[in-house]
């Protein structure tokens, strides 16, 4: 849709933690001519938190029929996502550490039987 992947980083890991603890770039902010409602409903199906994504099929065909009825509603998204950065702690530390050890554990299990 903007021709660009949400979150961008170095390697993996960077774009691991990113994904983990950074929000992504509104679609709108990268092309202007996305309708708003468009730019919401992405952003609703990229909520970390799952109860903030649609819960079920129903749930999304009720969201992509709202949209096409009225894809340049009001952006709600922008004041929402920017109280929900003010109000974020960095708690996502451990899961970042666990996945790091995780794919250590992994690449020296490849490591182990191929080279041993």
């Amino acid at each position: 849709m903007t021709g660009q992947a949400p979150f961008r980083g170095k390697n993996a890991i960077e774009v691991i933690r990113m994904v983990l603890n950074e929000e992504p770039e509104m679609p709108i902010d990268l092309v202007p001519e996305i309708p708003e409602g468009i730019n919401d409903m992405v952003l609703d199906l990229m909520e970390k938190e799952p109860q903030h994504r649609p819960q079920n099929p129903s749930d999304l065909i009720a969201e992509v029929t709202r949209v096409l009825e009225a894809p340049q509603r009001a952006n709600r998204r922008r004041a929402q996502r920017a109280a929900s950065r003010s109000n974020k702690s960095g708690g996502n530390g451990l899961l970042v550490v666990i996945i790091i050890c995780f794919l250590a554990l992994i690449g020296g299990a490849v490591w182990f039987f191929v080279f041993r």
